[in-house]
């Protein structure tokens, strides 16, 4: 991507239930004690300090668990925001999505690519944009993004999407001879599914007993695929910090936790201008997006040595926020990991 430094041209596409599902199995073989299902209903404080919480199982019943850090990874939930009635930001992106799964359909390369190293189709709609995401030879992911001012409350959700993607040429080729299915890897029987108001980005991410990570800490826009990204790298920091808080008291505390809150608003900031674009500017051709995406490198720093093709790369893989510009103290970098 220039300057002799590498970063990874290709990303994976894989089913989330079958991937999260990965995860949970490699926690549990880990050590982690987990507790499925578990739906957390009240957070125990100590004053300021988040110290639990309190969760109800599958009988409905309630049991209380107290620790030394509570991590909200709960999605758009957003637990321990909405409890702590933490300030939030939000953005007039598009505000509705329709998504699922079709069986059947037709792998088109130019679209597609090669199966072994395929790519995500995305497209302009009547009334929005959607994508196509294959997550096998057999099985496609598709979704509408729209705004809640396009919508026709008459028109069912799964009939709404498929009229979207057939209206499209390139979509109605690839789903012609398939149908809506379950989700794959799920017990859920439903063929469509929503969400709506998604871009949101709480001010204060990190406090006293507390981090939110994941979509609880911000999310903004499917256009990027960005929501597995920013989970993973919000889980990397996260981590670093706790362990900083632990091997390093002294260097806890505020600033410890101003500097997460920062870095999870840069990378917030970051993925918003590159969505933004795709909704406002796309009509300036590819290379523009590109272009943007080297400017927002540039002023983290003057001297990157990426390509714009590199930065868009970069940006899109959360290196923007990367504490090894300037979030030592959270544990990433040469510096921050002598703190570690």
């Amino acid at each position: 991507v220039g300057g002799g430094i590498k970063l990874p041209m290709h990303a994976w596409h894989v089913v989330r239930s079958v991937y999260d599902d990965i995860l949970l199995k490699h926690a549990t073989d880990s050590g982690v004690d987990v507790r499925v299902p578990a739906t957390v209903r009240k957070i125990i404080q100590d004053g300021e300090r988040v110290t639990g919480v309190i969760y109800r199982d599958a009988e409905n019943i309630e049991h209380s668990l107290n620790s030394r850090w509570v991590i909200d990874c709960s999605g758009q939930a957003r637990v321990i925001g909405r409890k702590l009635g933490l300030e939030a930001s939000d953005s007039e992106l598009g505000d509705l999505s329709f998504y699922g799964y079709y069986k059947g359909f037709r792998w088109v390369p130019e679209l597609f690519g090669d199966p072994e190293l395929s790519r995500i189709f995305i497209t302009v709609t009547p009334r929005g944009w959607a994508w196509l995401i294959p997550v096998s030879d057999e099985i496609i992911s598709c979704g509408l993004v729209t705004r809640q001012t396009q919508l026709d409350t008459q028109i069912e959700p799964a009939t709404l999407l498929h009229e979207e993607l057939m209206a499209v040429p390139h979509s109605a080729k690839v789903l012609q001879d398939a149908e809506l299915c379950p989700p794959p890897g799920s017990d859920d029987d439903r063929l469509s599914f929503s969400i709506r108001n998604w871009c949101v980005r709480h001010e204060k991410t990190a406090g006293p007993g507390w981090y939110l990570a994941g979509d609880a800490a911000c999310f903004v826009d499917p256009v990027l695929s960005s929501g597995t990204c920013v989970a993973h790298n919000t889980g990397l920091a996260t981590a670093n910090a706790i362990l900083t808080e632990i091997r390093h008291p002294n260097e806890g505390g505020r600033e410890l936790w101003n500097a997460y809150s920062d870095y999870t608003a840069t990378m917030w900031n970051g993925f918003q201008t590159m969505a933004r674009w795709w909704y406002e500017e796309r009509d300036r051709g590819i290379e523009d997006w590109l272009s943007v995406a080297s400017r927002l490198v540039s002023k983290k720093s003057a001297s990157h040595p990426f390509t714009d093709y590199g930065a868009f790369v970069a940006v899109l893989a959360g290196y923007l926020a990367d504490s090894r510009f300037s979030h030592v103290g959270v544990g990433f970098g040469v510096e921050g990991l002598r703190q570690v």
